[in-house]
């Protein structure tokens, strides 16, 4: 990956009013959304972390999963299998033999599964959250929920944080198809090489 000067830009320039609020709302109202079969879906809207709930103060950039989500993938691929094996079972009754009775436990087994499958989903999301960037309009400080070597300064939450005139946003590119370029923008401190860990396409 390299910067991309000969397009025009390397690094972009600011044209943001920064420390600007705005009234946070929902159109959705939580009361009446619907959750269906997710007990824990209101865990979900009652984020813990200020940054996600002041959002007329913050405004939040995903950076990644927390690697210990891939736990996740067990669950998944299991309610995966018992899905398919109770497709078949079902798809099978017509070829059941007289007096042969059908597995009603496999279906039961599959739809517990994935009910706990399901509710465990805001669980994970509520105690192990994902790697955020969020910018302060308020102090005018980028922080980061996960740890910067190097980085001294801390926000009032006690993450590490910069000051917003040195994370800068540089237009980069990446050979993808034969022949064709990609450009994307990419968020980062102004010192790449210093703080590595704060790059985010």
């Amino acid at each position: 990956m390299q910067n991309n000067n000969y397009f025009g830009v390397g690094i972009m320039p600011k044209k943001i009013k920064f420390n600007r609020f705005f009234e946070a709302h929902r159109i959705i109202n939580e009361g009446s959304e619907f959750r269906g079969l997710c007990f824990f879906r209101r865990w979900l809207n009652q984020d813990r972390r200020i940054y996600a709930n002041k959002k007329e103060q913050y405004k939040i950039a995903p950076c990644g999963n927390n690697p210990i989500k891939a736990i996740l993938f067990g669950p998944m691929a299991i309610g995966a299998v018992l899905s398919f094996v109770t497709l078949i079972s079902i798809l099978s009754l017509p070829f059941y033999e007289e007096g042969e009775e059908y597995q009603w436990w496999i279906p039961l087994v599959t739809f517990f599964w994935n009910l706990f499958f399901l509710n465990l989903l805001p669980i994970m999301a509520r105690y192990i959250p994902d790697k955020v960037m969020y910018l302060d309009r308020k102090n005018q400080t980028v922080g980061f929920t996960f740890d910067i070597p190097g980085c001294e300064q801390r926000d009032e939450l006690g993450n590490c944080c910069f000051k917003w005139e040195g994370v800068v946003c540089r237009l980069t590119s990446k050979m993808g198809a034969p022949g064709v370029m990609n450009y994307f923008p990419e968020i980062s401190h102004i010192d790449q090489e210093k703080y590595p860990e704060t790059e985010i396409n």
